[in-house]
């Protein structure tokens, strides 16, 4: 079920908190949430479209608009709203700071988490009483989220409010599309003759509450002294609004006798209307949170005369033109109020000019569609369940709907070795599937939030199993390429398919059947192509994940990123040790299932901050990775840092040309076919060096192994690899690691100053003969495998008796 969004508001309809919260649910509505509106019950077309759309409406029982203060202390008709309600989460969308206190206070007692957007913040009038800032402090530290309007408004709650400093952030409004619409000459016409206002008149609009805070009072003296110009038969003003001060107003304008000029219209719902007849909007005020409409101005393309006060100077940034502060100086206000109007009534080419600024202004600041979006992420990431940590820096996408068989496993139902049950972050499962999981919330938002960085390029992932990951990194914008060979089953095929195209990225991802790396080689070179970013979490069993690292190393742009999955596992680190080595930065993120990243050229990682209620542990063989958010010493690690000591590439000396090798008392050498199957060849090498290992002679022992039909490079990373694994498999308790050297094409001097020191050659199965004869060791002893380790016992002992 789509989850539950209450939208509490003080604000019956009247005001600019209404339109906010119209235009809010409108667009959560667009994404399928399900939404309770509750209010003070009023007729207006807001709500009649917001039915429309499915919106449930629940009214108060007194009017917010008459009895504001009630919005404070009284909870009482709150806790019946929620439990027939019973919302997932309540937006509190609040006209003032106060507002809505009692019934937030409420929420908490009933454990519903909620959100806070104030739509509008100024000083209590004379400080905040000590009992309403301990009221607020309990508020604010429970809220999930707390969203001013204007950076100014947001710096009042933490200063005068009780707002944690840590906590609070900006989300300017947003407007619809037909604020943004050209003006209409026929719209134009029609209104002007309504009112009867000439069709070259200049017309001056205000649209905001009838209330003495807009400072309709400062425009009532700037018309008084504009009577008397020679611009005033040009000039007309048109108020749109309702409220308490629209008795005093009328009066006013009696007064000054200027009722033929100062058009007084009441609340209308035609605004955009009203903006396409206008030429100047005028506002004044005494204090603000972020106009709306100024910004509905801005987006016609009007120019804006208004007053430097709380979040307006954010919301104009350097278009349109700010007066002094009436609470400062309101003579200067009015003066300057005087005389903008006088130079741009005469001036219809400055007008342009200065609206197109303000139109380019909101066009790039103020659209709805950015103010849903970002307040949509706020929603999302405090609808996650706490057992679904994110890292707080990330982006957030909740594409849950788009997997309906997706369900929180069981753990015990997985035998997979590595899976990190300790760590109590939600595993997901499809449950058609239930013994593996897809990558958890965190996981999943690192691989969104780094393919975002990739927007339009081409990607590459390993291993998609449902579609989870695909779908994380297709939301991102990313061209991909998916390889995994359960693709070929319909079921999966079909599965994968449904997902994708849900989400509505079926058409950026191209879904491959098959195995890699073989898969990999075989669709760059068919569409010659190159990828930018590469997700490995295919096969986890070695050597694959070190064969994908190497094949996709082969196909990746200069500026590459490629991400890890499961290094719980010690086979699929082989791969970012392989990465590593090859001189790429590497970095190790701290997630249920460890997750580790590839980089070079001009790309960076994102950073993650690990779930800090979790004590975090690495395994002894990442031990020497940087941690993302982590120091590396703040780190737990399992087992001996001696284990680890072992795989590092100080493990292999490669053989230099003055064959300076570190020799021991017994010193063996082996031939291995490097070109035989990499199954056979492992398994020879893992027999051999496990044996050394294990014996307690180790520390006299060197074995060299000749590589002269295969490259330094890769022979190095396979010996490091078999040792690697040995390593998490054997007891190797306080060892001295063995002495492994590498020897390539040596000179017949070279090989008979080596000789002497040998004393004997391992036989293999497959080994390069025509290396053994070019080396002229075709008379050293030789030892069978088998024969190996009483060989060495004998040998120690012996030493051991001749020591005594």
């Amino acid at each position: 079920m789509n989850k539950h969004i209450l939208l509490y508001s003080d604000d019956a309809g009247l005001g600019g908190v209404a339109q906010y919260n119209h235009t809010l649910l409108c667009g959560l509505a667009a994404l399928d949430y399900r939404l309770t509106h509750v209010q003070s019950n009023t007729d207006n077309p807001l709500l009649n479209a917001q039915k429309e759309l499915g919106i449930e409406h629940l009214f108060l029982d007194f009017d917010t608009t008459k009895e504001p203060e009630r919005t404070i202390t009284d909870g009482s008709h709150a806790q019946e709203i929620f439990e027939t309600a019973k919302p997932d989460l309540i937006i509190f969308s609040d006209t003032w700071a106060l507002a809505n206190s009692g019934v937030k206070v409420v929420a908490i007692q009933m454990g519903i988490p909620y959100i806070i957007v104030v739509g509008f913040v100024a000083p209590y009038p004379g400080g905040l009483p000590s009992e309403f800032l301990y009221q607020m402090l309990r508020i604010y530290q429970q809220a999930k989220a707390v969203v001013a309007v204007s950076y100014e408004n947001l710096n009042l709650l933490h200063e005068l409010f009780g707002l944690p400093k840590n906590k609070g952030q900006v989300i300017y409004y947003g407007r619809p599309t037909k604020y943004f619409a050209p003006p209409q000459q026929s719209v134009r016409n029609k209104l002007r003759k309504e009112l009867g206002i000439p069709s070259n008149a200049v017309l001056c609009f205000t649209s905001a509450r009838l209330e003495p805070v807009k400072g309709y009072q400062y425009q009532l003296a700037a018309i008084e002294q504009l009577k008397n110009t020679e611009i005033w038969d040009l000039l007309y003003f048109v108020w749109a609004g309702g409220g308490k001060f629209e008795n005093e107003l009328r009066e006013a304008v009696n007064q000054l006798e200027v009722t033929d000029k100062v058009k007084i219209i009441g609340q209308r719902w035609d605004i955009p209307d009203w903006l396409d007849a206008s030429d100047i909007f005028i506002l004044p005020s005494l204090s603000e949170g972020m106009p709306l409409a100024i910004m509905e101005a801005m987006a016609k393309g009007l120019p804006v005369i208004a007053t430097a006060v709380s979040g307006i100077p954010e919301e104009l940034y350097d278009t349109g033109k700010l007066l002094p502060d009436p609470k400062i100086n309101p003579e200067a206000t009015v003066n300057e109020l005087v005389t903008t109007i006088k130079a741009w009534s005469t001036n219809s080419e400055l007008r342009k000019s200065i609206g197109q600024a303000c139109k380019t202004r909101a066009e790039n600041a103020f659209r709805d569609e950015r103010m849903i979006a970002e307040t949509n992420e706020v929603i999302e990431r405090n609808l996650i369940s706490k057992w679904d940590y994110v890292s707080p820096n990330f982006e957030i996408i909740c594409p849950d709907t788009c997997f309906p068989d997706m369900i929180v496993g069981n753990t015990d139902n997985c035998f997979w070795p590595y899976l990190r049950r300790e760590v109590p972050h939600n595993w997901y499962v499809d449950w058609r599937e239930p013994t593996t999981g897809f990558l958890s919330r965190d996981e999943a938002h690192i691989i969104y939030n780094t393919a975002l960085k990739f927007e339009g390029k081409k990607a590459l992932e390993i291993g998609c199993w449902l579609g989870w990951s695909a779908c994380h990194l297709a939301l991102a914008g990313v061209e991909l390429d998916v390889i995994d060979p359960l693709l070929d089953r319909q079921d999966f095929y079909q599965s994968v398919s449904s997902s994708l195209k849900t989400a509505g990225v079926l058409s950026a991802v191209n879904l491959i059947a098959g195995y890699s790396p073989q898969k990999v080689e075989e669709l760059a070179e068919k569409l010659q192509r190159k990828w930018s970013l590469i997700f490995i979490d295919g096969n986890h069993d070695a050597p694959a994940p070190l064969y994908d690292a190497m094949e996709c190393e082969k196909f990746v742009e200069d500026d590459a990123l490629i991400l890890f999955h499961d290094l719980s596992s010690p086979d699929v680190a082989h791969g970012l040790h392989y990465l590593k080595q090859r001189g790429w930065n590497v970095m190790v993120y701290q997630t249920m299932q460890i997750m580790g990243v590839a980089w070079r050229g001009n790309v960076e990682p994102v950073m993650h901050e690990p779930d800090p209620q979790i004590e975090w542990y690495l395994p002894n063989y990442l031990q020497n990775y940087n941690v993302s958010g982590l120091l590396v010493n703040s780190v737990d690690y399992i087992g001996q840092s001696e284990q680890d000591n072992i795989i590092q590439s100080d493990v292999i000396e490669e053989a230099d040309k003055n064959v300076e090798f570190s020799l021991r008392e017994f010193n063996l050498i082996a031939f291995p076919d490097w070109q035989q199957p990499t199954e056979l060849l492992y398994e020879e090498l893992t027999n051999i060096i496990k044996m050394i290992i294990n014996c307690h002679s180790r520390d006299k022992i060197s074995l060299l192994i000749d590589n002269s039909n295969i490259s330094d490079e890769d022979a190095n990373f396979i010996i490091s690899d078999v040792i690697w694994t040995l390593l998490q498999t054997e007891d190797l308790e306080n060892i001295e690691e063995p002495e492994i050297s590498l020897i390539g094409n040596l000179s017949e001097r070279e090989w008979k100053s080596l000789l002497p020191n040998l004393q004997a050659r391992i036989s293999l199965q497959e080994e390069n003969k025509k290396a053994i004869c070019q080396a002229g060791v075709e008379n050293l002893s030789y030892l069978y495998l088998q024969d190996l380790e009483n060989w060495l016992i004998n040998k120690a002992n012996k030493l051991a008796l001749n020591e005594l």
